[in-house]
């Protein structure tokens, strides 16, 4: 998987459509780095996996002197459609997770991260990670068709 592989952000934004943060359901995260960076959404009630791909910096002046500005971040996320086959092998290696490992990565109904449950390292972990490193097989992003694009 590499984010590299997508077109730059400024094409994504004028070649595909929008989608407004309410119609963008997060299901899990599979990689997280301050904020999560790949998940599983729901849009129209079909999965789709979505890349972080861009930070997007802005400023508001919220008063007359000139340091009055209040400094604004919010991720671009790229939407794919990795196909069917994609999203069934990415649940598959989630609920592994979710079982191995931990709830910690989900999402629920409004959005909002679970603080979930973590299995203390051990066996399961070993487990899980030893075959995640054996047999996961990265996502080709380049295989996928990009949907659209949403801000966070």
């Amino acid at each position: 998987m590499n984010r590299n592989d997508l077109p730059e952000t400024d094409a994504i934004r004028s070649g595909y459509p929008e989608f407004k943060n309410e119609d963008v359901k997060w299901l899990w995260h599979s990689d997280y780095y301050d904020g999560p960076l790949s998940l599983m959404v729901k849009i129209n009630d079909k999965k789709y996996w979505a890349e972080f791909i861009d930070e997007i910096e802005w400023t508001e002046q919220y008063g007359p002197e000139p340091n009055d500005v209040d400094l604004h971040r919010a991720r671009f996320f790229v939407v794919l459609d990795p196909g069917q086959e994609r999203i069934e092998y990415e649940e598959y290696w989630h609920e592994l997770f979710r079982t191995c490992v931990g709830t910690h990565t989900d999402y629920d109904e409004s959005g909002t991260r679970n603080t979930g449950k973590v299995i203390p390292q051990g066996d399961s972990w070993k487990f899980f990670y030893g075959r995640y490193k054996a047999d996961y097989e990265e996502m080709n992003l380049k295989e996928c068709s990009i949907i659209g694009w949403f801000v966070w």
